[in-house]
């Protein structure tokens, strides 16, 4: 299971233009969704899970788990704690431009004005060149589904993990005020936690169904 933002698992939410053609009857569809992993040079599909209907944040599937069983489970904090703690956000700020600009300068040259082509990011992955950025801070509120603080990031790190100094999760990243620096956003681990289990449950549900001995045929 990976969380990330429920922008990203439906690409339309939060989109005026994509709801006027919703509610002129449209349908709006994810056609495909890859993710890519440090030292990992093929990316994974992911399917859907469970989003969340009130906050910006989701739960999907791998479909390949076998790429994905060499990962460490990232724990969750119990509660997102205290205001003034220092916090922790591992990400892909600026997406793929940003892992672009950090690559070796042959590479920068070649790939330079191709940033958002899909290509790139294989050409990336196969260079071992996916490599995370990790920004520092402090938390400075949680109200009601969301925690704030000013460890910095910028578009393209949604869904990044927000962590305390155990290295647990207490949030996933999911917006940022251009004005003011101090002003991060993400959706606290409450609001993760029962995605996560309606997910799982629903998996066992699934194997538990594939497990049933069938009746023999009369």
């Amino acid at each position: 299971m990976i969380a990330t933002n429920r922008h990203i698992a439906e690409p339309w939410y939060g989109d005026d233009d994509a709801k006027k053609l919703i509610d002129r009857g449209a349908t709006a569809t994810l056609e495909d969704l890859m993710v890519f992993f440090p030292d990992s040079a093929k990316p994974v599909r992911l399917l859907p899970g469970s989003i969340s209907k009130s906050s910006d944040v989701a739960v999907l599937r791998a479909a390949q788990p076998d790429l994905t069983r060499r990962l460490a489970v990232l724990p969750l904090a119990k509660s997102p704690g205290p205001a003034g703690q220092p916090v922790m956000v591992i990400g892909y700020p600026l997406g793929t431009a940003g892992l672009v600009a950090k690559s070796p300068s042959e590479v920068y040259e070649r790939l330079a004005y191709k940033q958002n082509d899909i290509d790139t990011v294989n050409k990336l992955a196969s260079l071992s060149l996916i490599r995370p950025s990790t920004t520092y801070g402090h938390l400075s509120d949680a109200v009601g589904d969301r925690i704030i603080y000013d460890a910095p990031s910028a578009h393209g790190g949604s869904g990044s993990p927000v962590f305390n100094l155990k290295g647990e999760v207490i949030g996933v990243n999911f917006a940022y005020m251009d004005a003011f620096s101090g002003s991060t956003l993400g959706v606290s681990v409450d609001s993760l936690r029962p995605l996560l289990k309606e997910v799982e449950a629903r998996s066992h549900s699934t194997v538990s169904n594939h497990q049933l001995p069938t009746s023999p045929a009369k």
